[in-house]
């Protein structure tokens, strides 16, 4: 009987240390640094509609701040909050973003959310990145029921690093934001 007790007593501290062990590990698991990859920094990025401050931080996250004032044709939605999201490393000089962003209306109603991602590459010298590929963009009403599912092309996001006295591009706009623009390189002011 003894001999029973004092098994089934190390079996179970066993299993305990085991799953205190499992448990002790995952909370300690850091994120990724990603603080030596060039795409993490601030930018000024340039969609065909407007000019937006964008971050890719060290840990990880993404932050998107999209002018508040906006209409989104599948909810009609007139107010948007920052996308906020999660990146990594998808390559020597790319990376991948998955981002949410809340909608409300006028009023501050909520009426879903969206996400979408995107795979920004930044150029050989580092002032920058560049975003031609489509992206998905997935809207949600305030049930969580998918509302649209699309994949987008658009001509692309350009974006220009945001550092003191670093050399960055200046973007020369001879035409509306949906058309090419030129690029020149200069300081940044």
């Amino acid at each position: 009987m003894r001999r029973r007790s004092v098994l089934l007593s190390a079996i179970s501290s066993a299993l305990s240390g085991a799953f205190a062990v499992s448990r002790t590990s995952a909370q300690e698991a850091a994120p990724a640094d990603l603080s030596a990859h060039p795409l993490s920094g601030t930018y000024r990025a340039i969609t065909p509609n407007e000019v937006i401050p964008v971050i890719f931080a060290a840990d990880g996250s993404v932050t998107i701040g999209f002018p508040p004032i906006h209409t989104e044709p599948v909810l009609d939605a007139t107010f948007r909050g920052p996308a906020l999201g999660t990146w990594e490393a998808d390559g020597e000089r790319r990376g991948h973003f998955t981002v949410i962003q809340s909608l409300t209306d006028a009023n501050g109603t909520y009426l879903g959310y969206l996400t979408f991602e995107g795979h920004p590459t930044v150029f050989d010298n580092g002032v920058g990145f560049r975003d031609q590929e489509p992206q998905r963009v997935v809207v949600y009403d305030t049930t969580g029921a998918v509302v649209s599912n699309e994949v987008m092309s658009f001509e692309g996001m350009l974006a220009t690093r945001i550092a003191l006295g670093a050399r960055v591009i200046h973007l020369l706009f001879a035409r509306p934001l949906n058309q090419r623009c030129v690029l020149n390189t200069g300081r940044d002011a």
